[in-house]
């Protein structure tokens, strides 16, 4: 009788290992998937980012060309300013020297 007990005993315990076992067997898939599945996220996001930081970089190019164009024709500009003041400055001089 007793040792038929402890039988008893001992395999319902072992049937409670066995399903504690698979609950957490089951609970560590689970963890996993969503472990598997925070990183595809986690990949995409970056991928995301990636590009955007590709487009910025290719935006930042484009507008250091523009300034550089705009540099460019504002130093013409100012040259042609310059010219135009000092042909002005110079018909002065005519106008004021036959006024003599």
């Amino acid at each position: 009788q007793r040792s038929s007990d402890l039988i008893a005993t001992l395999k319902s315990s072992l049937e409670d290992s066995a399903h504690q076992k698979q609950l957490l067997e089951e609970e560590i898939m689970s963890v996993r998937e969503k472990s598997e599945a925070e990183i595809v996220i986690l990949s995409c996001a970056k991928d995301e980012m990636d590009g955007l930081l590709e487009k910025n970089k290719s935006v930042m190019q484009q507008m250091e060309l523009n300034i550089k164009s705009k540099d460019k024709e504002l130093d013409k500009a100012q040259h042609t300013l310059q010219e135009s003041m000092k042909r002005s400055n110079e018909f002065s001089e005519e106008i004021h020297n036959l006024m003599q």
